[in-house]
């Protein structure tokens, strides 16, 4: 039962640091529209400071669930592997719309870009949904 509850609070959170993400795309897009850097910058602090809480609060789970000698401490590690790459990627389209916005890249590299790092950031996001499913 215990195992249970810390399963379900850490789906919780693993749910709530995707959101960031899709919240900071958001933020990427309105800069991209409106080219105030103030608004990617405080975005991204933004982004950070809520990724590290969450993170650190999957990792305090993650100990309890090892302590309870779970088996599902290993999924919740690699599901913490799995976010890193994800976060690397968000972080990455943000200096890619820079980039854009600066003049540093052609629209069409940037399309290019973009592609590649959704795909491969959505690969990670369904690797990490299965795990989730599987909890």
């Amino acid at each position: 039962m215990k195992v249970a509850c810390i399963t379900e609070q850490v789906l919780t959170l693993v749910n709530k640091r995707l959101g960031l993400y899709r919240h900071f795309d958001e933020t990427v897009n309105r800069y991209k529209q409106s080219r105030d850097v103030s608004t990617l910058n405080s975005g991204k602090k933004s982004l950070e400071t809520e990724h590290k809480a969450l993170t650190s609060e999957i990792a305090l789970l993650q100990s309890r669930l090892k302590t309870e000698g779970s088996d599902l401490c290993d999924k919740v590690s690699e599901m913490q592997k799995l976010d890193a790459q994800v976060k690397e990627l968000v972080l990455k389209s943000a200096v890619e719309a820079e980039r854009l916005v600066a003049g540093k890249l052609k629209k069409d590299t940037y399309i290019e870009n973009e592609k590649l790092i959704f795909g491969k950031r959505q690969e990670l996001v369904t690797k990490i949904d299965h795990i989730m499913d599987a909890l």
